[in-house]
């Protein structure tokens, strides 16, 4: 399922999780643990209450296009225009992510990978 397409990342925050801005409104909050990879790197898993491990390789796709969907499972997959891929999987005890649309809808991965969703009005 496509959530964010070709959108411009135009903010990014760090601030009890991860919080990535795009251009028409859209936001992903980010708030476990999450794989990155950039490039030919190998992904490795990186604590969300660390963002020196992965603010840089964030920060650098400011700025440019990405793309966010959810795949098998309720994992979140973002895709910035820099080559770095964050998967985000679905956590036992915590919401894994939640975006927001400028129409007022939220999905939320609720703890255990339910999808939840809301919609405006």
């Amino acid at each position: 399922m496509m959530l964010i397409q070709d959108q411009m990342l135009s903010r990014v925050s760090f601030d009890h999780g991860l919080v990535l801005l795009f251009g028409d409104g859209s936001e992903i909050r980010i708030e476990v643990g999450f794989s990155i990879s950039a490039g030919a790197e190998l992904s490795r898993r990186v604590d969300i209450g660390q963002p020196a491990d992965y603010s840089s390789a964030v920060v650098s796709g400011l700025l440019k296009h990405a793309d966010a969907e959810v795949v098998k499972e309720s994992t979140l997959v973002v895709r910035l225009a820099n080559e770095v891929v964050l998967v985000v999987a679905p956590d036992t005890a915590y919401e894994a992510w939640t975006v927001s649309r400028p129409d007022g809808s939220i999905l939320v991965c609720a703890p255990g990978g339910e999808l939840v969703s809301w919609s405006a009005g």
